[in-house]
């Protein structure tokens, strides 16, 4: 549907999949946590039907403002919220909604805010140095640039951006800052692009640099692991997280998230040492994440990185039902390894029984498995002095 605004006519990411995926029911009760310019909240409305309800969030208010005058001239059963994702807990407690019937979370960032040079989000065009999601947000991208020490600013880089040339970068920066603060986009993107070179890749110098410091300015991926987890929690039996990734560090927290909910080890010990939380609060329905088509790539090149997940709410179950932390197997006195004991100690003396007991359980399956003999042929040195006190 055309509108006489064309930031407007936007496409919305993985839309046909979101569908697909969310099942949307007549009468149920849905979330769009980052409402932007409302491509997939138009969708969830049409398939209510005027008789459920979308409960729509979004940090940036001039772009919530303007979606919700555009939905409103088709639609009613809508509310919306400037509010962070992460208060969702605490409007559907102010709104007595006990549970919803599906979420979803795309995490791009909208094209108003791409496009828009005021924003500061593109090294691509000059505006202040801002990347605030929330214009009422006190600290800006230029706040971190300017006054950051140069290790926080490797950390940052590092961390968020993955970036290589991160203590290159922070040292220029220190240095330039000390003439000149930064300003703009392009104050920062060309000394980026003096230190890196231009490079014959497709991805801009300045890329990874820029993505740091909008996750740090908006504290992107806390509010994203602290999200999830009380997601989950409000979802009814039967109902289904989406979540739209567009970078790997994303799609890690919600992977992780995914299989931790689902049951599944996430600490890649061996089975008899796991001590993951072995509950299934949820299913996992991609077992691989769900990416665009090559048309869809080709039509909305915006598109090209982002990932789906979805997982969908079990049944309550009961506590006596709940698996432990611990297995059977891993109980069993046999392999030297008791728990119950173990708690009753001081952390002192854990560590002790705990190095104790892990040096038998590993010297008993060494044996189990004749495996200590090819180890003193080949003169390693045994298992047990691997957790020795020197």
């Amino acid at each position: 549907m055309k509108t006489n605004n064309p930031k407007m006519d936007h496409i919305p990411v993985l839309k046909k999949q979101v569908l697909e995926f969310l099942k949307i029911k007549e009468g149920g009760t849905y979330a769009d946590c980052t409402l932007g310019l409302g491509g997939h909240a138009k969708e969830i409305l049409s398939q209510l039907q005027g008789k459920g309800k979308l409960l729509a969030f979004d940090r940036d208010q001039e772009t919530l403002e303007q979606t919700k005058q555009h939905l409103a001239a088709n639609f009613e059963n809508f509310q919306t919220f400037h509010e962070n994702y992460t208060n969702l807990p605490l409007v559907l407690r102010h709104l007595a909604i006990p549970q919803l019937d599906g979420c979803l979370l795309d995490l791009g960032v909208s094209s108003i805010q791409l496009d828009s040079p005021d924003r500061g989000f593109s090294f691509r065009l000059e505006g202040p140095l801002d990347m605030r999601m929330d214009i009422q947000q006190k600290t800006t991208a230029a706040d971190l640039v300017n006054h950051l020490s140069g290790d926080d600013l490797i950390e940052i880089f590092r961390k968020y951006g993955e970036e290589k040339s991160a203590r290159k970068i922070a040292t220029a920066i220190v240095e330039h800052r000390e003439k000149s603060r930064f300003q703009t986009t392009t104050d920062l993107a060309n000394l980026i692009a003096r230190v890196k070179g231009s490079g014959s890749g497709r991805i801009h110098p300045a890329t990874q640099v820029f993505q740091a410091l909008r996750i740090e300015v908006n504290q992107e991926l806390t509010n994203l692991d602290k999200f999830l987890k009380e997601a989950i929690d409000l979802l009814a039996p039967g109902g289904r997280l989406a979540v739209i990734s567009f970078h790997s560090l994303e799609d890690r927290v919600v992977k992780r998230t995914f299989q931790m909910e689902s049951g599944k080890c996430i600490c890649f010990r061996p089975r008899d040492l796991c001590t993951c939380d072995k509950r299934q609060e949820v299913k996992i329905l991609t077992k691989k994440p769900i990416q665009p088509t090559e048309n869809e790539v080709f039509e909305n090149r915006r598109s090209r990185s982002a990932k789906l997940r979805v997982v969908e709410k079990k049944g309550a179950q009961k506590a006596s039902e709940k698996n432990s932390t611990f297995s059977a197997e891993t109980l069993d006195s046999g392999d030297g390894w008791n728990a119950s004991s173990q708690a009753q100690l001081n952390s002192k003396q854990r560590f002790e029984a705990t190095r104790i007991e892990l040096n038998s359980w590993i010297n008993s399956r060494l044996t189990r498995y004749e495996l200590r003999p090819r180890i003193a042929n080949k003169g390693v040195p045994p298992w047990s002095t691997f957790f020795s006190n020197n």
